[in-house]
């Protein structure tokens, strides 16, 4: 609201551009522009200041933590804060998981570039990149086509 006045207020100085003298083709800019356009980007970035700062102190999850990091303590320690659950109590589960007969095989695991992965995923992958392509090419070409029609003077 602060900005809208800002503008409000140096917009009732100006003088419309058709009542300008053919010497001078722009608008004069009031120097409270200045101001307004730093205050607006300054007053947009706070909520992405904020997100990232909330970020970076979010622990991560701990299936990532447990599977990926191979940090199954960490990842006990924080579902023990998350679900008020004792530490013994999840130990008890870690080990049950990691028994020989529940882990994962070797053959299970693949590539992100190998025929496994492109056999698995490659249907998919490729149907919501087509869609994706096709949606926003047809959009891209609607708003161009518009603005060459208009008749700009």
């Amino acid at each position: 609201m602060m900005v809208c006045s800002i503008f409000r207020v140096s917009a009732d100085k100006l003088i419309a551009p058709f009542e300008l003298p053919e010497s001078e083709k722009n608008a004069p800019v009031p120097p409270e522009s200045d101001l307004a356009w730093r205050l607006i980007l300054m007053v947009g970035g706070i909520p992405a200041l904020m997100t990232y700062y909330w970020r970076m102190k979010m622990p991560e999850t701990a299936r990532f933590t447990a599977l990926v990091e191979k940090n199954t303590l960490q990842a006990a320690k924080d579902m023990e804060k998350v679900l008020k659950v004792s530490l013994s109590q999840i130990q008890e589960d870690v080990e049950m998981i990691s028994t020989p007969i529940n882990r994962v095989s070797s053959s299970n695991t693949y590539g992100f570039f190998s025929k496994e992965f492109l056999r698995r995923h490659g249907r998919d992958l490729m149907a919501a990149s087509t869609n994706w392509f096709l949606l926003t090419s047809s959009s891209t070409v609607s708003i161009y086509s518009n603005i060459t029609h208009l008749n700009i003077t």
